[in-house]
């Protein structure tokens, strides 16, 4: 049984709050050993967005720090998933730990990407 991380976007959670809860069963009828971390809030792109880079700083770095970087992340959106990979060495550059950094930005997948391309799953049939 692998273990995985899952982080659910706080747009998400206002406007999908059942989304989690599926999400959390596929991966476990996959094989997962799901670990969730119910403190978890958001990954800062709305705030990088519109500016507030210090506040998506702080969201960055809480991120991070929150989760068993042994694990691999999975998130059910592509937005975070490509901001996190895409943004987070800019934010983080002067704060972060380099390999910390490099260690969640390469492990972090989107759900369909995980199944399919790290999981090897082509076909799901759940009765």
């Amino acid at each position: 049984m692998a273990k995985v991380n899952v982080f659910f976007p706080c747009c998400m959670d206002m406007f999908s709050p059942s989304v989690p809860n599926s999400v959390i069963a596929v991966l476990e009828r996959l094989g997962d050993e799901v670990i969730y971390n119910a403190e978890q809030t958001c990954c800062g792109r709305r705030f990088y967005q519109t500016g507030e880079l210090e506040l998506a700083k702080q969201l960055a770095e809480k991120l991070i720090l929150e989760y068993d970087l042994k694990f691999p992340m999975v998130v059910p959106t592509t937005s975070c998933v490509g901001y996190i990979k895409n943004y987070f060495k800019e934010l983080l550059e002067n704060s972060a730990e380099v390999n910390m950094l490099r260690t969640f930005t390469q492990n972090i997948y989107e759900l369909c990407y995980y199944i399919v391309n790290v999981k090897g799953i082509e076909k799901l049939r759940f009765v």
